[in-house]
């Protein structure tokens, strides 16, 4: 028996032998076509499999009903499989591991040829009978492509020709015949193709992130551009070129790089037995590394030679600004990965992401962010900006600010709870939204085995891995992300010599960042002749100009921005000046009365100090236009220096390297194809400039941290917040003491400094309600502050409640809430107008400068007042606010008789011209306000009249706020308590003037508590508790067309409960939004802005212009909405709510869902309370409470319905099944005529008890 084995096993070798000779036909003069029919039973038999891995080894989608199996054939040929009864259609990859890094110098896209030659022929099958023809001819597609480091054959076909095609490939890649006719006409089409890429930027920005790849000089590849090798490659003959593509296919296709992937109906075992069959015997040259340069020089990372070199490329189509960080390779780069976090941190959808910051500014149109991570070949990290016109002038500006971004990021701990989400959020896209086509399957399968180098049990089929990364592992990933790995492109559409500087001639915002800093050596000098900065033209006042002036001058008040060297130099000084400050503290205990004379002293400087600085701001004025003339004349200069060598680089333009007078920019052009690209060494001073801007926001971000054995915080919203939280949120009843004590109990002497001066002025009355948000993360380098001055609130007669009665100042001049309304308006254009001066420094500098009236409709209980919103840095924010408190004491010397008359006829006309063109949406929420308050103020916006508003009206007004007004704030931003209390104080002590006799210091304002007992917050249900009233409004609008319809739902009341409702509701419809494919539904939970009591549900809808179509569309979502009301299930309830408890800490500070609540109520709410009952109301909530208040919707109060069309089809009348036919009338609207029809139903959500329904 053994012999008989052993000559059985005998017998088999050499038929295998002879089978593969009659493969190839060769030696023994058999046709090809019956040779592989002779081998075809033999190999059958010798296929075995090195290994194989099923399909419980991978991690597969909840969607995804594949089966899979992984092969490594004997010839260590790389093979999965993919069944699924479900695929229509057959797709057949083979990715081969030569790509475009081994083009030859003199011979690039030779790879490419080498590819496309293959399919032009074989010995079993004649040339006219190619492989691509084949394809198209069984209604078939074939793509081919080439990139860094593979080549890449994809087809698609019928699933009844997988047999077939698998034999023509295999064929293909065995015996290729390469026939002369048919490969002379592909090199005519290679030729054009090379010229074409020769001209296409994206192209030459690849090649030279390939030849970064490499450890030697910058440019040794890119000689392929230059003249000399145009002209050497054009010499090569067509033979020679044949040849060469015959050699790089005899010595560089193997096997051994070869991963071929199949996805069909068929089942696993006839795929297993057609790839067995015709693939087995491709040869095997036993190579594992075709890349012709030392791999080992790319893994371990090196070190680039192009470091602080900016590339200029010449673009075809957009202007794109490009950084290129290179990075070791990631050993498995799935998406959870340490680059997937920082590309979530600078692409995150909030408004303090990079993206968004940059998108505002108008510097970029889009940001692109990806990783490229290869284990044999190069390996970086990209951001992308798609930039604009003005984006183009702010490069420089770009680069700064993202490497703030990027610093902030890296000096934050790692946010786990972002991780969390992160893998929370790809684990369900996985599950249920990844693409598993069998195009996509193998694509996945491509890029994770043969591109990234995953092992196969890595290997995920239908998207990406999801795994935890160690907090390591990202901190050493950040680390790379430096300013020394940095590479810089730059690819332009308007491609000139002036544009060739750009980095050296953007003066950018570091000037901005430094206003009103100390300076030592490691700073930048702040530059007094910013331009950006100078007050813009057009100004004759003399007064206005001094106020552009003074916007400039140095704040010694904001002198608390130091460096850590300045810090360290001055610690005996401070040490020295604690002393002083204890013992004056003992001398002001004892002598009260000499106390006051020293306030009348400090009263007498300030004036000599307003005198001196105006003295300085003349001097500087001088200065600056001596200044300005001195930089004209050099600008002159350059520009005729660049003229000329404009000229030498036309006279000349086939030279490869032009001289220029900046030694470290290098001109390289391509004349016969148009191609031109430069070199630009960044200069050190640039790279300073950034790492010092750094270090300044670093500067500025102190953290506060909360001390919870303080007595001095007692009650207060603080203790609900955690002391590790990234922001800090401060009441002005424990601004004073918080700070104090934090001062004096601070170790740290950098606070000792200006401990004396906050606690001499920390007495003046500041607000009646202040939140201070200091976000240490917040990535953009700017602030954001908000100022609400609001009257205190008129009592209103039972008989006339239209009628003012006695406020705590007697307006003379206004006597109705109509006047009252029409007066703000008019006096906020006032305040406009004399603050232009103010908003155009700050829209110069890129920021933001608002002011807006509040009306008592909008914010639902809150007093009539005006709202101020400024965006910039702090130093520019202090100054502006500083400017505006005295524009606004003094609006009678600014805004004339005349000019009010002008301001208040341009008002009536825009009210005119808006009410023609409103849309029906529109129209309905103003109506929907209108329906329920007692004053209906919203109809103000249709029938303003402001004719009889009176000069008096708006000084008395602006008098009453200056002298009596209650003031709240908001300050979002990077910045420490004490900045934000300068910035906040500096208003207040200029509206209310000590000096002036009409302006006296009110002793103190009203405590927080009574401030919010004159607040009287509106229900509209507080006198129908009984009553299910339904109203139905039969009003035309002028706009007869309407593009958004609206379903509105507004909440009674905001508690935790009716948050724990918003956020299970809301979680729920996005299942139910999936499920019905309601694409153009958008559903959002109130408060909106200026609409703080209007908490509740709105529903959205866009689409055509056509009224009937959307009509139609609005009942058919209305009656989706009820279904699913009326079916949601007891076990898909429960799954929600463990879901969301899972959320650790939920509620204790505000997320997603509570941080749209803090801005718009303040202190008018207990909303801390809120927040810390959110946790365990959503516990307590059961399913019962949840459904009866859901059927509350339904059945209840009153609802909305918005749209044009009377419908009457059978969705309607079951919407009227939960109706009452009950309907009332609102005939004071009915003056609105035109044509079409307005439904209007309301109904206020009351979360209740499951027990007493």
């Amino acid at each position: 028996m053994r012999l008989l084995h052993i000559f059985w096993l005998f017998t088999q070798i050499v038929l295998a032998f002879s089978a593969n000779k009659f493969k190839n036909g060769k030696k023994l003069n058999v046709i090809s076509k019956f040779s592989s029919c002779l081998a075809k039973p033999i190999i059958t038999k010798l296929g075995r499999t090195v290994n194989k891995v099923e399909s419980s080894s991978f991690i597969k989608s909840k969607i995804d009903g594949s089966t899979y199996k992984f092969m490594k054939l004997q010839n260590q040929m790389s093979v999965f499989l993919v069944s699924n009864n479900d695929f229509e259609d057959s797709i057949i990859t083979l990715s081969v591991g030569v790509g475009s890094v081994m083009d030859p110098e003199e011979l690039p896209g030779l790879v490419s040829l080498v590819q496309e030659s293959l399919c032009l022929g074989t010995y079993r099958f004649f040339d006219h009978s190619n492989l691509c023809n084949f394809i198209v001819s069984i209604n078939g597609e074939i793509d081919m492509k080439v990139y860094e480091r593979n080549s890449v054959f994809t087809i698609k076909v019928g699933n009844q020709y997988i047999s077939t095609v698998l034999d023509r490939l295999s064929d293909m890649i065995r015996n290729p015949s390469f026939p002369e006719k048919s490969f002379f006409a592909k090199t005519t089409e290679y030729s054009g193709t090379f010229e074409s890429l020769l001209n296409n930027s994206e192209f030459l920005f690849q090649c030279v992130i390939r030849d970064i790849s490499l450890d030697d000089h910058l440019f040794k590849r890119l000689n392929v551009l230059t003249d000399k090798s145009i002209k050497e490659a054009r010499e090569i003959s067509e033979i020679n070129l044949l040849e060469q593509v015959k050699n790089f296919y005899d010595q560089q296709y193997s096997s051994s790089i070869m991963t071929l992937v199949v996805a069909s109906k068929h089942s696993l075992a006839k795929l297993s037995k057609e790839v067995v069959l015709n693939f087995s015997l491709v040869k095997n040259l036993n190579i594992s590394n075709p890349l012709p340069f030392d791999l080992a020089k790319i893994v371990r990372h090196p070190h680039l030679g192009v470091v602080g070199n900016a590339i200029y490329v010449k673009a075809s189509s957009i202007d794109e600004l490009i950084l290129e960080f290179p990075i070791d390779y990631q050993e498995v780069l799935w998406d959870s990965s340490p680059s997937f976090y920082l590309e979530y941190l600078l692409k995150d959808n909030s408004e303090k992401s990079l993206s968004n910051f940059l998108i505002k500014k108008g510097w970029i149109l889009k940001m692109e962010v990806a990783t490229n991570s290869h284990r044999y070949a190069f390996s970086n990290f990209e951001i992308r900006f798609l930039l604009t016109s003005k984006g183009i002038e702010k490069i420089k500006s770009i680069i700064q600010v993202t490497f703030i971004a990027l610093e902030h990021i890296k000096s934050s701990p790692v946010d786990q709870e972002i991780l969390a989400e992160i893998k929370q959020i790809l684990k369900y896209k996985f599950d249920y939204y990844f693409d598993v086509s069998p195009k996509q399957i193998s694509k996945q399968i491509i890029d994770s085995f043969d591109i990234k180098g995953c092992s196969p049990e890595e290997v995920l089929i239908a998207g990406n891995l999801i795994r935890s990364s160690s907090l390591e592992e990202i901190s050493a990933f950040l680390n790379k992300i430096s300013i020394e790995n940095l590479v810089v492109f730059v690819k332009l559409v308007d491609f000139h010599k002036d544009n060739f500087s750009i980095l050296n001639r953007d003066e950018g915002i570091i000037s901005e960042l430094n206003v009103n800093t100390p300076v030592n050596n490691n700073l930048i000098v702040p530059n007094q002749n910013n331009k950006t900065l100078l007050a813009s033209k057009g100004q004759n006042s003399v007064d206005s100009q001094i106020e552009k002036d003074s916007y400039l001058i140095q704040e010694p008040k904001l002198d608390f921005m130091q460096d850590q060297e300045q810090k360290q130099e001055q610690k005996q000084e401070q040490e020295q000046e604690q002393e002083q400050e204890q013992e004056q503290e003992q001398e002001q205990e004892q002598e009260q009365e000499q106390e006051q004379e020293q306030e009348q002293e400090q009263e007498q400087e300030q004036e000599q100090e307003q005198e001196q600085e105006q003295e300085q701001e003349q001097e500087q004025e001088q200065e600056q236009e001596q200044e300005q003339e001195q930089e004209q004349e050099q600008e002159q200069e350059k520009e005729q220096e660049q003229v000329q060598e404009e000229k030498s680089i036309e006279t000349n333009p086939s030279s490869r390297i032009i001289g220029s007078k900046d030694k470290d920019i290098e001109f390289r052009t391509c004349p016969i194809f148009n191609n031109k690209y430069i070199v630009e060494k960044i200069s050190d001073d640039f790279i300073s400039q950034v790492n010092s801007a750094v270090s300044q926001i670093h500067a500025r971000s102190i953290e506060f941290k909360i001390r919870r054995r303080n007595k001095l915080l007692g009650n207060t919203p603080l203790l609900n917040f955690s002391s590790s939280a990234s922001y800090r949120i401060y009441t002005p009843t424990i601004l004073k003491n918080a700070v104090l004590d934090y001062l004096s109990a601070e170790s740290s002497s950098k606070f000792r400094s200006f401990y004396k001066k906050i606690k001499d002025n920390i007495d003046y009355p500041v607000y009646s309600s202040f939140i201070f948000f200091n976000n240490i993360n917040y990535q953009a380098p700017s602030a954001t502050f908000f100022l609400r001055i609001m009257l205190p609130e008129p009592k209103k007669l039972d008989n006339n409640k239209g009628v003012l009665n006695r406020p705590m100042i007697d307006m003379v001049h206004t006597k109705s809430i109509k006047e009252l309304i029409l007066s703000l308006e008019v006096l906020v254009s006032c305040i406009n107008y004399s603050a232009r001066g103010i908003i155009k420094q700050m829209q110069s500098i890129e920021g933001t400068f608002l002011i807006s009236s509040i009306l008592k409709s909008e914010l639902g209980g809150v007093p009539y007042g005006i709202e101020i919103k400024i965006k910039g840095f702090l130093g520019s924010i202090f100054l502006a606010i500083r400017s505006l408190s005295k524009k606004i004491l003094h609006l009678n010397r600014i805004v004339s008789q005349e000019k009010f008359e002008e301001i208040k006829q341009s008002i009536q006309n825009k009210v005119k011209s808006e009410n023609i063109y409103r849309s029906s949406s529109e129209v309905s929420r103003l109506f929907l306000k209108s329906i329920f308050e007692e004053q209906k103020t919203s109809i103000l916006f249709l029938e303003s009249d402001y004719s009889s508003i009176t000069y008096e009206q708006i000084l008395e007004l602006s008098l009453l706020l200056c002298n009596n007004g209650s003031l709240e704030g908001a300050f979002l931003g990077n910045a420490n308590p004490v900045q934000a209390y300068t910035i906040l104080n500096q208003f207040i002590l200029g509206i209310r003037n000590r000096s002036g006799k009409n302006n006296q210091v009110s002793p103190k304002l009203s405590p927080i508590k009574n401030s919010i007992q004159t607040w009287k917050v509106i229900d509209p249900l507080c006198c129908r508790v009984n009553q299910n009233y339904y109203y139905l409004n039969k009003i035309s609008l002028n706009n007869s067309i309407n593009s958004n319809s609206l379903l509105y739902v507004p909440f009674s009341y905001l508690n935790s409960q009716s948050v724990v409702f918003q956020i299970l509701f809301e979680y729920l419809f996005a299942i139910f939004k999936e499920k019905h494919s309601l694409h153009g539904v958008e559903v959002e939970f109130f408060p909106n802005v200026n609409e703080a009591f209007h908490i509740g549900l709105a529903i959205q809808l866009s689409g055509p212009d056509n009224v009937a179509v959307l009509s139609e569309r609005v009942l058919d979502v209305f009656h989706n909405l009820i279904t699913f009301i009326t079916n949601i299930q007891k076990e898909i309830f429960y799954q929600a709510k463990n879901k969301l408890l899972l959320i650790e800490d939920l509620g204790s500070e505000p997320g997603s869902y509570e941080s749209r609540l803090l801005f718009q109520i303040t202190s008018r709410i207990s909303i801390f309370n809120v927040l810390r009952e959110i946790n365990p109301s959503l516990k307590t909530l059961d399913f019962q409470t949840f459904i009866n208040t859901c059927y509350l919707i339904l059945n209840s109060q009153k609802f909305l319905i918005a749209t044009q069309q009377n419908s009457e089809n059978l969705k309607w009348e079951e919407i009227q099944n939960y109706i009452p036919s009950e309907f009332v009338s609102i005939k004071d609207l009915d003056h609105v005529t035109s044509s079409g029809v307005c439904k209007f139903i309301r109904i206020p959500i009351r979360l209740i008890d499951a027990q007493k329904y």
